[in-house]
């Protein structure tokens, strides 16, 4: 739509330079014409009407790309709502495994912390023990 404007816009110009010119030309040979309409009487409600048009056509515009970014900013959230999961998860296993909780789907999982922690406590009741 801008763009048919944007074209009529520069025809109707070239018409009103033409007609211009060509009175010019006319009045420098000596032709003359009897009083009739002025130029501007006819050029001035096409040019509010075109000022008009190009007000509407650039909210209409504007509107268009507002639209097109709510979709696709829509499309972006769902796309990538199941990287962020397949993240949050990876995150969640890795807190767990920390935590000594390990994942749910093996059994006996623990840190390496508190597998040092249960060695420790055996050497310490094993040489309570042998000490008695």
């Amino acid at each position: 739509m801008p763009a048919v404007l944007l074209i009529s816009g520069l025809v109707l110009y070239l018409l009103v330079i033409g007609v211009v010119l060509w009175r010019m030309l006319e009045f420098r040979r000596g032709i003359s014409y009897p009083p009739s309409v002025s130029l501007s009487t006819v050029i001035e409600p096409q040019i509010d009407k075109l000022a008009y048009y190009l007000i509407i056509g650039s909210r209409n515009l504007i509107k268009q790309i507002y639209i097109l970014l709510i979709l696709l900013g829509h499309q972006l959230v769902k796309f990538f709502k199941f990287f962020i999961i397949k993240v949050e998860k990876r995150f969640a296993k890795v807190v767990n495994q920390i935590k000594g909780k390990g994942e749910i789907s093996q059994k006996g999982a623990v840190s390496l912390f508190l597998k040092e922690i249960k060695d420790h406590q055996i050497q310490v009741k094993k040489e309570g023990i042998s000490q008695v």
